[in-house]
């Protein structure tokens, strides 16, 4: 087994005195730490399970997997089936205190890696060049121990994934390009902004792990000038636009997300060890650009980001043109209170007066991003609240991402969350002979008739995402902000990271309970959390639930299938299962889509919950804030 750990990585006791069966039925384990999950993942590789991919994910977290026919799900099933022991079990990669490279963190489920040659520190301007590796399903099987590859799949904090085996792995990949070519680092400096760094394959010998370089050339191309920019954004004054400086005179510090870096700013104006944030984007500029007009035309608020420091410009290597490549925005240190709701909740350090503080300002700031700013926010959830301390020692809640891509699946009120489902099956559907045409063919995402959705979505959707939002009225954008407000609601008086456990990312503290179970909330808490969250499939009793299909639930880097279908195909079968299990489930959510689009047509369907000031006004009620 692999024997080196990172910090949040030290198994506690013998996993193998514990009894699976504990684990594997969904609902029926308990987390315990990172340490456990850790242990757990090394213990299940013995048995007949599903090691996490990209790919897997990708297809079985969306709606479109009903597609996918009964001879692609068998492969996908094949392919990703656990292979026999014995595998390596030694400890890759080589020593990270003398690597010339680290690794921050990972995105695209853990195939794309943020990698910063720290010998090039600190004289190094933030470049967005990451590392891209194949999926897991290529890494070979007999490394999957000592890689722990699938664990980079779910894994969002930076510090574990670069505990990691496949990280440290790739450094010493890297190391070795740096010695075989001397100028290696030099062709780094003089990379565009954006560029790839990809490692074809995955070897347990890094000399047989070629590299290729990818320049992103055409990126530069999407950039937009401060006078275009200026020109397009006739409402905002002339007074909030921040100066621009020069990403050379940035100083990279560190990478947080694929888009967020922490840099310091070279221009005899700031502090050397003064941080900053540096919002960028290394893909395409259509999100950025559409945050930064939020974040200039909204009038300011205590409890929202405020408007950028300064534009960060960089001169086209073609034309001379001097492109928006991102900007800067004051670095609150605590972070999210994703972690520290778990954290104080167990510390103790969390009184009830700072949870209705909190509840109250995202609230307020809600209500001033429709009334005032005359838009939206569908992203609200843990990881997007930050928090911040003032000169006086007060905490102070602030709404970060303004991108309005929309939310997890988990945070959707229902009416969103269906036509998401049926997005996903119009955007992916090869033909329109399949069981759901009726949802396609039902569903409008704005379009008048004769306009295609596609015509639609490009013209009244400023970055082609999330259509689903933007065709929304007013009126109903509100109500189901309400909804992910009371879900944020219930995780503050509850003191959790998340309202369910995610497939798809896992956080140093993951929720013990789920949506609706409450535990610690007032119970006027409860009862507001029910009000603002009405239309909630968890809401309805009626029936047996056993009778309803399960998900598959992931336990660090597997996946399992429900207790049906374990029993169905047996312990020796669970990689069948667990497809099996994805295909069944979707076909009841797309059934629960059809039913609830009916009932809206009829006027049967309706979710009446209170409006953002009802709402804070519950919370600010002295009644309410003295239980």
């Amino acid at each position: 087994m692999c024997t080196t750990y990172g910090p949040m990585y030290q198994p506690h006791g013998n996993p193998s005195s514990q009894r699976m069966e504990s684990f594997i039925v969904p609902g029926e384990y308990r987390k315990t730490g990172n340490g456990k999950y850790l242990a757990l993942y090394q213990y299940t590789i013995r048995h007949n399970t599903m090691d996490l991919s990209h790919s897997l994910i990708d297809a079985i977290a969306k709606s479109s997997f009903v597609f996918a026919d009964e001879a692609l799900r068998s492969a996908l099933a094949k392919q990703h089936a656990s292979a026999p022991l014995p595998r390596v079990s030694s400890s890759l990669g080589g020593n990270l205190d003398t690597s010339k490279w680290r690794i921050d963190g990972a995105t695209l489920c853990g195939t794309q890696f943020y990698a910063v040659p720290v010998c090039l520190l600190p004289d190094l301007a933030p470049r967005r060049i990451d590392v891209f590796i194949p999926d897991q399903q290529y890494h070979p099987t007999e490394l999957l121990d000592a890689l722990q590859s699938s664990l980079a799949v779910c894994l969002r904090d930076g510090r574990d994934i670069a505990a990691l085996g496949i990280s440290r792995h790739i450094c010493a990949a890297l190391d070795h390009h740096c010695e075989s070519n001397p100028r290696f680092l030099d062709e780094y400096r003089r990379l565009p902004f954006g560029s790839k760094l990809i490692f074809e394959e995955i070897k347990a010998d890094i000399r047989e792990m070629p590299l290729s370089i990818v320049p992103a050339h055409s990126l530069e191309q999407q950039t937009r000038s401060v006078a275009s920019l200026k020109i397009s954004w006739s409402d905002v004054a002339d007074s909030n636009w921040p100066e621009s400086i020069d990403i050379n005179s940035l100083m990279l510090k560190r990478e947080l997300q694929d888009s967020v870096s922490v840099v310091g700013i070279l221009d005899g104006r700031h502090g050397i060890n003064e941080e900053y944030i540096f919002k960028s984007n290394a893909s395409e500029f259509r999100c950025l650009y559409h945050e930064l007009h939020l974040l200039l035309a909204c009038p300011p608020h205590p409890n929202i980001m405020p408007r950028p420091l300064y534009l960060v410009t960089k001169k086209s290597n073609f034309g001379g043109k001097r492109g928006v490549y991102g900007f800067i925005l004051p670095l609150l240190p605590q972070g999210s209170i994703r972690d520290l709701l778990p954290s104080r909740t167990i510390s103790q350090t969390l009184p009830l007066e700072e949870q209705f503080a909190w509840a109250q300002q995202v609230t307020s700031a809600l209500i001033h991003i429709n009334e005032k700013g005359g838009t939206f926010y569908s992203d609200l959830r843990p990881d997007n609240v930050l928090l911040s301390t003032l000169g006086s020692g007060t905490e102070r809640i602030v709404l970060c991402d303004f991108e309005q891509r929309g939310n997890w699946h988990e945070w959707c009120a229902p009416e969103v969350l269906y036509r998401v489902y049926i997005e996903n099956l119009r955007v992916n559907a090869t033909t329109t002979s399949h069981p759901w045409e009726d949802l396609v063919s039902g569903y409008s995402t704005g379009a008048s008739d004769g306009i295609d959705a596609d015509t639609w979505i490009e013209t009244h959707v400023p970055h082609g995402r999330n259509p689903v939002w933007f065709a929304m009225s007013a009126s109903k954008q509100e109500s189901a902000q309400v909804y992910s407000l009371g879900l944020l609601i219930y995780c503050i008086f509850e003191g959790l990271s998340n309202v369910k456990i995610n497939i798809v990312n896992s956080w140093p503290h993951d929720p013990d309970i789920e949506f609706p179970e409450f535990r610690r909330s007032p119970l006027a808490i409860r009862d507001l959390v029910k009000r603002c969250t009405r239309g909630a499939r968890e809401w309805n009793t009626s029936g047996d639930p056993s009778d309803r299909p399960s998900p598959v639930r992931r336990i660090a880097g597997k996946l399992y299938p429900s207790v049906q279908m374990q029993t169905r195909f047996g312990d020796e079968r669970l990689n069948e299962a667990v497809v099996e299990t994805a295909r069944v489930w979707w076909e009841s959510q797309l059934e629960d889509a059809r039913d609830f689009l009916r009932c809206e047509a009829t006027g049967k369907w309706r979710a009446e919950r209170p409006s953002l000031n009802e709402v804070l006004a519950a919370l600010e009620d002295p009644a309410l804030c003295s239980i």
